[in-house]
């Protein structure tokens, strides 16, 4: 099956979370995680708009606990990624 224009941006935009999140030690890693979202996010600005798009919407992520399915109800860690990647294409 052919991927959209809109799930390609999407994972490549995941990929890039999740290689922001990866490098983020444990101590401070709240600052540290917000310093690399807003690093980031005029890259995902940049890609967004060169796929064509105008609007964007930020919804909770979902979170893998050992061997669960992946949920987006893990408590507030989810919904506060979210935020932070929100105000950091805000800012951009």
């Amino acid at each position: 099956m052919m991927k959209t224009k809109l799930q390609t941006t999407v994972q490549g935009i995941a990929c890039l979370l999740m290689l922001c999140t990866a490098m983020v030690a444990p101590a401070n890693a709240a600052d540290d995680l917000e310093r690399q979202l807003t690093d980031v996010a005029p890259a995902v600005l940049e890609q967004l708009r060169a796929d064509g798009f105008q609007n964007v919407g930020v919804l909770k992520f979902r979170v893998k606990k050992g061997d669960a399915k992946p949920s987006d109800r893990v408590g507030t860690l989810n919904l506060h990624l979210a935020e932070k990647l929100e105000l950091a294409l805000i800012l951009a």
